[in-house]
């Protein structure tokens, strides 16, 4: 009783032994160095992690909505500020760090990482409604 096999148990209270008994292994416990992620297929993709924002910065699922909010509202920086509560000169930076990064990268890494709908677009539209970004190119991207 004092010291039973590995599938044997004592239960003990401070009067004495209670019980003894058997637990037998079952048949789905995983073994030593079994790797239980192969064995039912589970690939883990390791990527940048999501930036949450502190304080008043945009987190990346802001900056993914604000995006998405430009494009919904016909690209138009004062309607995407209203809608979202935010001031004009923040979704101005915002569209301008987003199509710097599509035309240098191919997508917006803030947008790729929450799954943004508009990750690989530029933003590009017309520019005889005075797009602000008109002149960017992609020989002016650093």
């Amino acid at each position: 009783m004092m010291n039973p096999l590995p599938p044997s148990f004592v239960l003990v209270c401070n009067r004495g032994p209670i019980a003894i008994g058997r637990f037998e292994k079952p048949e789905f416990h995983k073994e030593e160095g079994e790797n239980l992620l192969s064995k039912f297929g589970i690939d883990i993709e390791y990527g940048e992690p999501v930036n949450y924002g502190t304080g008043m910065a945009l987190s990346d699922f802001d900056h993914a909505r604000l995006i998405e909010t430009y494009v919904d509202h016909a690209y138009k920086v004062r309607d995407t500020a209203r809608a979202l509560k935010r001031s004009p000169h923040t979704v101005t930076r915002h569209i301008e760090d987003h199509r710097l990064a599509v035309l240098r990268d191919g997508s917006c890494a803030r947008c790729r990482r929450v799954n943004g709908r508009e990750s690989s677009n530029a933003l590009n539209r017309s520019t005889s409604g005075g797009d602000p970004f008109a002149e960017i190119t992609e020989t002016s991207v650093p």
